[in-house]
C-alpha cells in the first residue's frame, strides 16, 4: 500500500497543483518534492490516516513573518505564573501511577506520533516494553520517573523540556 501511494504521489504532483503553495515553477518544485517528503516519512512511520490527511489538506507551513510571529504570540501567550511562584510539592501527596497504567498509556499512542526533542518515538517505547528480557525492567523504571516527576522533584531546568512542545504553524 505504501509503494502504491507513493508512486501515485510521485506521478500526480507534476499534474495536480496544490492550492495554498507557491505559484512559480520552481517553488512549486520544492513544495511538492517536500511534500512528497513529508508523506513518506509519515508512510513510514505506518501512519497512514496522517499520510492520507496532509494530501487531502489544502494547508502550508506559514512563511516566517513578524506578522505570523505576532499571531502566534497571540493565541500562545506568555505563561503568567512563574515555576517559582508554583507551591512546593514537599509535605502533600502527590498523584502516583502503577505499571500497568503506564504501559496501558504508552501503548495507546497511535502510529506514526512524533518524537521528542531526543528524537525518541512513542513506537520506540512500545517495542521497548514490550520487549521480553528488559521490558518488565523498563516499565518499572518509567514508572518511578513518572512517579518522581509527578511529586515534583526534578531539576527545574529540565521543565521547559520536560513540559514544553513543538509547534508547527499553517497557513490556513
Amino acid at each position: 500500500m505504501t509503494a502504491t501511494i507513493k508512486s501515485r504521489l510521485t506521478q500526480s504532483s507534476a499534474a495536480v497543483p496544490r492550492t495554498g503553495l507557491p505559484t512559480t515553477q520552481h517553488c512549486a518544485e520544492d513544495a511538492d518534492s517536500q511534500l512528497a517528503r513529508v508523506v513518506a516519512a509519515k508512510l513510514e512511520d505506518g501512519n497512514l490516516c496522517a499520510a492520507v490527511r496532509i494530501l487531502c489538506s489544502d494547508d502550508s507551513p506559514a512563511q516566517p513573518s513578524l506578522d505570523g510571529l505576532a499571531k502566534l504570540q497571540a493565541k500562545h501567550p506568555q505563561a503568567t505564573l512563574c515555576c517559582s511562584d508554583l507551591p512546593s510539592p514537599d509535605g502533600c501527596q502527590s498523584l502516583q501511577v502503577e505499571e500497568s497504567e503506564v504501559q496501558k498509556a504508552i501503548l495507546l499512542f497511535p502510529a506514526g506520533c512524533a518524537g521528542g526533542h531526543d528524537g525518541l518515538r512513542p513506537q520506540h517505547l512500545k517495542e521497548l516494553v514490550l520487549c521480553r528480557e528488559s521490558g518488565q525492567e523498563l516499565l518499572t523504571d518509567l514508572m518511578a520517573f513518572d512517579n518522581m516527576l509527578l511529586a515534583g522533584r526534578y531539576p527545574k531546568t529540565v521543565a521547559p523540556v520536560f513540559f514544553g512542545g513543538r509547534l508547527l504553524a499553517l497557513d490556513k
